[in-house]
């Protein structure tokens, strides 16, 4: 048996599933299953719906998404529409990888151009062609264009043209009026008129203002111009201003979305089929109306000249006058006649499909050598001076990965402009590589693409992707994902922006970018590892113990400075400290509302809040603390030099670590200040989901400044536990095994975890 992986991305996707794409990809499917012996199995992408109605009956087999990618091929039908994710993952596999390639439209787009985002990524997607042991293109021009566009490429590249769904068979007798018994209410209002129909969809290329133009003219004729295509009323809208003489005295029809037996219907009763656009790779329309028998003119492009034979039948962009020419000759073909069918070319399907069958069973016995082993991995995340708790956790985790000589590279990808982010990514595809990512939009951004294209393991820093996906694309996405998993009760944009302003309301995690690329993924917290586990079913997730991000070196400083400093005189107020970026789900708001409490039990109290605090929320927290009288008594540092934070670690009489239930959250300070042995309130599933429980003074996942105030009076009043969590040198160690980095230094000393390396930068 040959078991054939078909990547279904584009039988998910509305973008794709009911277009040309869509069509194109069941007919590869079609010949695939059609090969002696082969067994078809889909990889439907989890973060899709499932594939439209009808699709499954192709597949033979279970599906699988690239965590378990098994088989002897792999086609992808549309490389340049979704990420490199499964290509990676095959390749890895030892697969035998094709892919079908469509047109290269996006190239000859100034205003794509123009999104140097898109442009680049698009750029690398073309690029990542030379990953597939073979190439089918849809037509004959568009494999000319793998050769402009793929220069290098010395696999080889066949065509497979696009067929039309519809058959010759299926062509009836008809003089170009539409039967008000087959049509639906929105086809009713043309009934018993002649038309032209305009094989259109709702992109700018396909040129309908070419149809809309010479309406009035079709009208003089007896012809009523109709769009197809679901053309959207903003769509329309332009189109009446652009040409409102036409829709009055020629009242063009503009039909939604048809199913097959609708549209057959359509091509099947109109007098002419007109394909107007200024682009395609190639036109399933023009297919789909000879199939039909029905004369079909089309704009002069070499998608559409490969399919139209009689010159007179094509006309120049823009050119009215060529285009009434091609339809006085169109209308004059006979339906049935032999000038009818000289006119267009006859494809000879079979012989297409004999090479791609033949393609794919030499690739049984000729499977992609596994990549070589000899590489090291790569550790991706931010450089080491950035002020990010996530840089410094890296700087001291890849010293102590040095210390064991391991072999690996650290690269951040973010430090990399556009042009060579890309060409990194498609150099290092086949890598094993480390992603260390946060929710960052300025720190991580590349790095959540680099994941989404090169599945890797992921050391998960937060335990949800809210923020980074609604800067990344917008609202609705983040709607789309939630309905995905709540499809009875559906959001709105307001609910998002609720959720922005008060993130502690936050429903739902939207880990999906990670948990459905990520070979691995390691967090620091044992509630997050269960959220993920229990609400994704992911089974490949590992806890590491959240390791000290603090030197030996410091650890002493702030040792000998507290002994110094121990307050003699009860008099003095007492000193609270919030480390760490103020943001709602931390309860800043709620601890200022705490000391006003201990103010009124007689307990004086100042509250310093160190590290970076932002607006809007910084200036809600001035104002509380203004409205509360306790303007004098409330500090913000906002940035934070290190030996300003090991200082205020010193000085703290409590420091308070909180997070609203967010699914596992974790608190660097909240280990610095246990390991030091100064007292702590905190929630507790942080304390407990980091292991450091007993060291705290827990308040409830749902607070109130009560529960603060009598925290921090049982805090102080408590003995302190210094425990020292988790060592960098034992994470590592962890580390090593999940990711299976190779040691070469066995006798390393692991317990030098963090000695000697404050200033250590840029490896």
């Amino acid at each position: 048996m040959m078991r054939i992986v078909v990547d279904v991305r584009a039988l998910q996707d509305d973008e794709y599933s009911s277009k040309g794409i869509g069509q194109h990809t069941l007919y590869i499917a079609s010949i695939l299953r059609s090969i002696e012996g082969a067994k078809l199995a889909p990889l439907p992408d989890p973060m899709f719906k499932p594939m439209r109605k009808g699709a499954e009956a192709l597949f033979d087999l279970a599906g699988s998404w690239i965590d378990t990618i098994e088989g002897d091929v792999y086609i992808n039908p549309s490389p340049l529409t979704h990420d490199t994710s499964a290509i990676t993952s095959a390749v890895r596999k030892g697969m035998r990888t094709g892919a079908v390639v469509h047109d290269f439209i996006p190239f000859r787009q100034p205003e794509f151009r123009q999104n140097r985002e898109r442009y680049d990524y698009y750029q690398y997607l073309v690029a990542s062609l030379r990953h597939y042991d073979f190439l089918i293109a849809n037509s004959d021009f568009t494999q000319e264009e793998i050769g402009r566009f793929v220069p290098d490429y010395d696999r080889p590249v066949i065509t497979v043209h696009c067929r039309s769904r519809f058959k010759a068979t299926d062509a009836a007798a008809s003089d170009g009026v539409a039967d008000p018994g087959l049509l639906r209410p929105a086809q009713r209002q043309f009934e018993g008129s002649r038309y032209v129909f305009v094989a259109a969809a709702d992109d700018p290329r396909k040129n309908p203002e070419m149809a809309i133009r010479v309406a009035m003219q079709f009208h003089a004729v007896g012809l009523r111009v109709v769009l197809g295509g679901g053309l959207s009323e903003a769509t329309r809208r332009r189109l009446r201003n652009l040409f409102p003489d036409q829709f009055i005295l020629a009242n063009p029809i503009f039909l939604p979305r048809l199913g097959d037996e609708e549209l057959a219907e359509v091509y099947r009763r109109a007098a002419l089929v007109l394909v107007c656009s200024r682009d395609e790779g190639f036109s399933l329309p023009i297919a789909e109306s000879v199939a039909l028998r029905r004369p079909v003119i089309a704009s002069r492009i070499p998608a559409h000249s490969e399919q139209i034979l009689d010159p007179q039948l094509m006309f120049d962009l823009d050119d009215v006058d060529g285009l009434w020419r091609a339809v006085r000759a169109a209308l004059a073909l006979g339906r049935f006649s032999a000038q009818l069918q000289a006119a267009y070319r006859c494809i000879n399907y079979v012989q297409e499909q004999e090479a791609l069958r033949a393609l794919v069973v030499f690739g049984k016995h000729h499977a992609h050598p596994t990549p070589p082993a000899t590489q090291c991995p790569i550790i991706v995340g931010p450089s080491f001076e950035k002020p990010t708790g996530i840089a410094m956790f890296n700087r001291l985790m890849v010293a102590q990965c040095r210390t064991r000589d391991a072999d690996f590279e650290y690269v951040d990808v973010d430090d990399l402009p556009p042009d060579e982010f890309y060409d990194w990514l498609l150099a290092n595809a086949m890598r094993d590589i480390i992603y260390v990512m946060g929710n960052n939009n300025v720190f991580h951004k590349n790095c959540f693409v680099a994941l989404q294209n090169v599945p890797g393991h992921c050391i998960l820093h937060d335990s949800r992707l809210f923020e980074f996906i609604l800067n990344q694309d917008g609202p609705f996405r983040i709607m789309q994902m939630w309905e995905k998993r709540h499809p009875l009760r559906p959001i709105d944009v307001a609910k998002v922006v609720e959720w922005q302003q008060e993130r502690k309301l936050l429903r739902h995690s939207f880990l999906e970018h990670v948990t459905t690329r990520a070979r691995t993924i390691l967090v620091h917290n044992q509630v997050l590892c269960r959220h993920i586990a229990d609400q994704y079913s992911f089974t490949r997730v590992h806890y590491l113990p959240f390791a000290l991000q603090m030197t030996d070196r410091e650890l002493r400083f702030v040792s000998v400075a507290r002994a110094k400093g121990r307050r003699l005189d009860e008099t003095q107020p007492l000193r609270i400290m919030m480390l760490g970026e103020t943001e709602p789900t931390k309860g800043c708001v709620e601890i200022i509302f705490a000391v006003k409490i201990l103010q009124l039990q007689g307990i004086l109290a100042v509250l310093s809040f160190i590290g970076k605090s932002e607006d809007p929320y910084h200036t809600e927290l001035v104002d509380a603390a203004g409205r509360l009288g306790l303007s004098e008594q409330v500090s913000f540092t906002r940035y934070v030099p290190r030996q300003h934070y090991l200082e205020a670690l010193a000085a703290a009489d409590v420091v308070v670590q909180l997070r609203y239930p967010l699914f596992g959250q974790v608190s660097g300070p909240l280990a610095d200040a246990v390991a030091c042995g100064v007292p702590v309130v905190a929630t507790e599933e942080l304390a407990n989901g980091m292991g450091l429980v007993e060291a705290c003074e827990c308040v409830p996942n749902v607070f109130s400044p009560l529960h603060i105030a009598g925290a921090v009076r049982r805090a102080v009043g408590r003995p302190t536990i210094a425990r020292k969590s988790h060592n960098m040198g034992e994470y590592v160690d962890g580390l090593f095994d999940v990711c299976g980095i190779k040691r070469t230094a066995g006798n390393a000393d692991k317990s030098a975890a963090t000695t000697g390396i404050v200033g250590l930068h840029g490896f």
